[in-house]
């Protein structure tokens, strides 16, 4: 038992359920809960370690939570003269120093092409991203280009340097990414030819990682020392450890006596910020009989809903001691206490609360993302049984979380690895069940899901697919695909009128994404489909749950950030987003560089076809 004011202090923090989350913006992390007993951050780890419970997020704070922009300058090639000259600019010296370095002849002339655009190209690497990981790229026209549109264009492989700001400037740092491939315009998924949203879009996880961030404590001023950063290591790989063939290795590496390097545990690997909170969340030292007083002072305080949230992450710190204390929460009459409990339970490897984070994520909104998001971490089969019946749930963005979860959980898995259609996107045709719906994504990755295997269009007289396709009406069973090029021979071919075979018929005419997306969406405003019809539904923050009390409105936020599975990618002019999910599936062409395809493409681009 803790004995005099230690006691005293410990019991009186807990019972005031103190517990600040972590707040991830604009390169600021706060301490996942403040001390249990109120002391400032400037007390010395000296001071700390003879006071009693002392955490790892009162000595520390993290690093590499930041998303970090990389930048580049590209080349966008295959347009239907539409490209342009571009002005003479730094811009332009930059990319004629790129072509100069891959021996391109004639690089004025490739860039004078109405088949080529010059573009600015930026990214996000989010928090423990790993090589070969990938993120979205946003393509922009840098000011007077006299580029009209990007439709149809694809970046050709381009190196992205880091970027900071120094002194009221940007400064480029090394290339630790690359970016490539078919460009999508903003204009698509809003169905309208703005001029701006034409020579603007992205390239749907066309940044691939080249080099890994880690992500790291940082011992605070007047507690760094070799003792402090090895004390403090010691207690994390307590908690968190892996085997690397027969030898145990923790997560905590102490590089210098204030820096401690973490790696990040298979299970967190969706949802860094959860991990970064629990590591912060870590007693230093606490003996067996006062880990037992702690555990009795947190299950009442997890059994409370306005305490609950921070004491289930408290008692997932504490590790496998506390799934019992959890287990009794699960069996709460409160949904918070219910949820809260069963999520810590699934990142410490409890296959039974699987069915419980399932039926609190179809009920509760609020709760529903980090619920997929706990269900991929758990590898057990009752995690993947769950997700398959949320794939059939009313809720669009309900079955879309679980077909993203289940890929995070297994991408090789049979039922969501799906197939690569030329490498424009990937055809994801699931099982028929529930409500037929047809899911376009705008972020992370070009694909398709069709939810129902056998969703067909009613036979359309004709169908117009953009200025170059058209889909005509055969028999009750198939369609004609056409394909119109001026100066050319149409071509044709015939498939059955299920929305795969059709969508794959579009490819093999030279369609592309933005085509399947055009043919599906005239079918669905004529009448000719039946099925939903979504675009990236994706998770939103700041959602809010009703909560039995006797406060003002009665309603409230779900403690926790949005899960990196589920949070959106930072759009241009929104750096506190991160993104996390990247498809493992996709690959893109062979890198051959920069400029090793240029030759070739240049005589197709000064074409009109």
């Amino acid at each position: 038992m803790l004995s005099g004011n230690k006691r005293v202090g410990l019991c009186s923090g807990l019972q005031l359920g103190i517990c600040v989350f972590v707040t991830i913006a604009v390169g600021c992390v706060g301490n996942p809960f403040s001390t249990f007993r109120g002391q400032t951050p400037e007390r010395s780890f000296e001071d700390l370690e003879s006071d009693g419970l002392t955490l790892v997020g009162e000595l520390t704070i993290p690093t590499g939570m930041t998303n970090t922009m990389v930048r580049g300058v590209g080349l966008v090639t295959g347009l239907r003269q539409t490209g342009g000259n571009p002005q003479p600019s730094g811009y332009r010296e930059q990319l004629l120093n790129e072509m100069a370095a891959y021996d391109v002849s004639d690089p004025n002339g490739v860039l004078a092409s109405k088949g080529t655009a010059l573009v600015t190209v930026h990214g996000y690497m989010y928090p423990g991203i790993q090589r070969g990981d990938r993120f979205d790229i946003y393509i922009n026209i840098p000011k007077r280009s006299d580029t009209t549109s990007l439709r149809k264009g694809k970046l050709l492989v381009t190196p992205l340097k880091t970027t900071a700001v120094m002194n009221n400037s940007i400064r480029e740092g090394h290339v630790d990414a690359k970016g490539g491939g078919w460009v999508l315009v903003d204009a698509v998924f809003e169905n309208s030819d703005n001029e701006k949203q034409l020579i603007q879009g992205r390239v749907l996880g066309g940044g691939i990682c080249r080099k890994s961030r880690s992500l790291g404590l940082r011992v605070k001023q007047g507690s760094a020392s070799i003792a402090a950063s090895t004390i403090i290591s010691n207690a994390v790989n307590l908690r968190f450890s892996y085997f690397v063939g027969s030898q145990r290795k923790g997560v905590a590496d102490p590089k210098t006596p204030g820096i401690i390097e973490l790696s990040v545990p298979t299970k967190y690997r969706h949802n860094v910020q959860r991990y970064m909170r629990v590591v912060r969340a870590i007693p230093l030292r606490v003996s067996p009989t006062d880990r037992l007083l702690l555990l009795n002072e947190l299950e009442l305080e997890l059994l409370e809903p306005t305490s609950t949230a921070q004491a289930a992450l408290k008692l997932e710190a504490l590790g496998e001691e506390s799934i019992d204390v959890l287990r009794r929460g699960v069996e709460s009459d409160e949904i918070e206490v219910r949820f809260y409990s069963a999520e810590a339970l699934a990142y410490l490897d409890d296959e039974h609360v699987a069915p419980v984070l399932a039926q609190i994520g179809a009920q509760e909104r609020a709760f529903r993302w980090h619920a997929l998001a706990a269900l991929a971490a758990i590898r057990h089969v009752s995690s993947y049984e769950a997700l398959t019946q949320l794939l059939n749930h009313p809720s669009a963005e309900t079955r879309y979380g679980a077909f993203r979860a289940m890929k995070a959980r297994n991408p090789r898995d049979p039922l969501v690895r799906g197939q690569v259609l030329d490498g424009k996107f990937i055809l994801h045709e699931l099982p028929d069940g529930g409500e037929p719906m047809v899911h376009f994504a705008n972020s992370r990755a070009s694909e398709i899901v069709l939810f129902g295997s056998q969703q067909r269009l009613h036979t359309p007289n004709f169908l117009f697919v953009g200025p170059r396709i058209m889909i005509k009406r055969l028999d009750d069973e198939k369609v004609r695909v056409i394909r119109f090029t001026p100066g050319e021979e149409d071509e044709e071919l015939v498939t059955s009128n299920r929305l795969g075979d059709v969508a794959r018929t579009i490819v093999e005419l030279d369609g592309g994404y933005e085509e399947v997306y055009q043919a599906f969406r005239s079918a669905k405003l004529t009448g000719k489909l039946n099925s939903r019809l979504e675009v990236d539904r994706q998770a939103r923050a700041g959602r809010k749950f009703d909560r039995d009390t006797s406060e003002s409105d009665g309603r409230f936020r779900a403690a926790n950030p949005v899960p990196g599975l589920y949070s959106a990618s930072p759009a241009p002019d929104d750096d506190e987003k991160d993104d996390d999910f990247i498809d493992s599936t996709f690959s893109p062409e062979p890198d051959r560089g920069f400029f090793g395809r240029i030759k070739a493409l240049v005589s197709r681009e000064d074409s009109i076809d």
